[in-house]
This record gives structure tokens, sequence and C-alpha cells, in this order.
């Protein structure tokens, strides 16, 4: 069961790897978003501390989001 496991992880890990730029627009969205929200909001300590937890969780989840195209483009084109 754990081979099956690392192997799949592997073989997911290689493909991310030849696509890199792809997974480097998701990280550089998460990461401008971060950085410029204390810009959008107030640079208030307390009230950035409060919200931060919230903040980076939808970051991640959108972030997340750009990477679903990749995902079912080989499906979509298989028909």
């Amino acid at each position: 069961m754990n081979t099956i496991f690392f192997t799949v992880l592997k073989r997911d890990l290689l493909l991310a790897y030849r696509h890199w730029f792809e997974l480097s627009y998701s990280w550089l969205f998460f990461i401008m978003v971060i950085s410029l929200f204390p810009l959008a909001i107030s640079p208030e300590s307390s009230l950035l501390h409060q919200m931060a937890p919230g903040i980076i969780w939808i970051d991640a989840l959108l972030s997340s989001l750009l990477g679903l195209e990749r995902l079912f483009k080989a499906d979509f084109l298989e028909g």
C-alpha cells in the first residue's frame, strides 16, 4: 500500500517539476495577495493579527484554483 502511494506521489511530483512555471503562478499569486493585503485594509498590527489566519486560508484556496485548468485539461482534450 505504501509503495503505491509513493509511486503515485513520485509521478505527480515529476509531472509538476516538468511544468514548474505553471506552479510558479500560484505561488506568485499567493505572495502578491499576502503582501498587498495590509495595504488594502490597514497596517494596524492588532487588526492584522486577528484577520491573518482567515486571509491566509482564503488566499491559499484562491491560489489553488489557478492549477485546476491543468488538472482537467487532459480529460477535456480526450473528450
